[in-house]
Formats: C-alpha cells, structure tokens, sequence
C-alpha cells in the first residue's frame, strides 16, 4: 500500500523526519501511547480528554490511528515538504513506536527508509496531484491505479 500522511504541520517536523529516519505524528505534545488503542474510537477518547484541547480533534484521530494502526512496514508512505511543492517517498520500515520525546514533543513515529527526497510536485503522477489537493491534510490510501503508477516511476529508487 502508499499512503499518502501529512507528517507534519511545520517544516521542522519534515525535516526531523528525514534526518531521523521517521515519520512523526504530526501533533506535538499528544503524550497518550496508542499502542494498544487498536482503533479510532479509543484513539479518539484518548484525544478528547486532552488539556487544552486539539484544534481537531477529528483529524488527530484519524492520524494517529493510521500511523499507530493502518499502516504496515513495506508500505509506502508520501509526505510534503517545504511549501507543499516538494515531497519525500519511503518504505516504513519498523512498527508504531510511543517514546517520550521532552525536546520536541514528538512522541510518535514509525522507522522510515526515505529514499526519495524532494521530488517537485511538477514530477507526480496528475493522478495523485489531484488526490493530494483533494485530501487537504487528510490522511489517505491511494488507489491501486495511482500506486501502481507510483511503484513503475520510482522503482528503481527502491532497487526493484
């Protein structure tokens, strides 16, 4: 599978991501170990009890829920980079991990093999342009269709 996850909601978090090889959940300071949440639902309890409040709440849950949940290592994952122009591609490499992280917050992650950094969006499929302006930050699979148009344009980036 490629998802295509809005890993971060600020330049600094993509960046973190790169060097780390990770992905990071893209909320800070949501300091709740889901890995034994199992499901959006809990995911979203857990999210709703928090002090403050996320701004959305639905978004978080739907988020996390797919990095903790919904995604497997092998799969392929999509993130933007700076100013949405540029994007990286990587295959997840281990499971969902809870650390804290007092520095930065960032309390959640995957191990990433990123091995394709700043691709400029001109060199994407139309087809998965178009998925990205439509999911507007939301977390999302691609069809078989885009990823298999995906896997044929950067397949040797992975040694296939």
């Amino acid at each position: 599978m490629i998802w295509l996850y809005w890993g971060a909601r600020e330049a600094w978090t993509s960046r973190r991501s790169l060097e780390e090889g990770k992905l990071f959940f893209p909320f800070e300071d949501v300091n709740i170990d889901f890995s034994l949440a199992g499901n959006e639902t809990l995911v979203s309890l857990a999210l709703e009890a928090l002090d403050p409040p996320l701004a959305n709440p639905e978004y978080a849950a739907r988020s996390i829920d797919l990095l903790a949940n919904g995604m497997k290592p092998g799969d392929w994952i999509i993130i933007p980079g700076k100013f949405q122009t540029l994007y990286h591609m990587g295959e997840i490499q281990g499971d969902y991990t809870y650390e804290y992280d007092s520095d930065y917050g960032l309390h959640h992650s995957r191990k990433v093999d990123w091995f394709v950094r700043d691709v400029p969006a001109s060199a994407l499929p139309m087809s998965l342009i178009t998925s990205i302006t439509a999911s507007l930050h939301e977390p999302l699979m691609l069809e078989p269709k885009q990823s298999l148009e995906l896997l044929n344009g950067y397949k040797m980036a992975v040694g296939f």
